[in-house]
């Protein structure tokens, strides 16, 4: 039997006295923030913007913006221990890796390239 969970930097739970009767589970599920619809539409308006200066679809950007910022996942095959790195999906962000990506690409695109973004509050 688990005495302890830690999830380290969010959650520290103790529960060597709880007693659970044959059958009963604990089950802890971590609430998050998904991303905004704002957010979400500020994004792809970055993606357009981008899109408009290389000529490339706001699809391509897409996948080459989170590439070049490095937003990789590792996904490992529990059948045969293959690891295999991925793209991460905006769609699973939370509203704070979001926002950090975001800020990225006004600080990366903006340098690089002499772009300029709309503001969070324009939109």
């Amino acid at each position: 039997m688990i005495k302890a969970i830690h999830i380290k930097g969010v959650l520290d739970i103790t529960y060597s006295d709880i007693v659970f009767k044959d059958g009963q589970e604990l089950l802890l599920k971590v609430l998050k923030d998904d991303r905004t619809t704002k957010q979400n539409a500020l994004l792809w308006k970055y993606f357009q913007i981008i899109s408009e200066f290389t000529g490339d679809s706001k699809e391509s950007v897409h996948d080459d913006v989170l590439r070049h910022l490095n937003k990789t996942v590792e996904e490992i095959n529990t059948k045969t221990g293959e690891v295999r790195t991925r793209l991460m999906r905006t769609s699973t962000m939370n509203k704070y890796e979001f926002a950090e990506l975001i800020d990225e690409i006004v600080k990366v695109y903006g340098e690089m390239y002499g772009l300029e973004f709309p503001n969070r509050e324009d939109f």
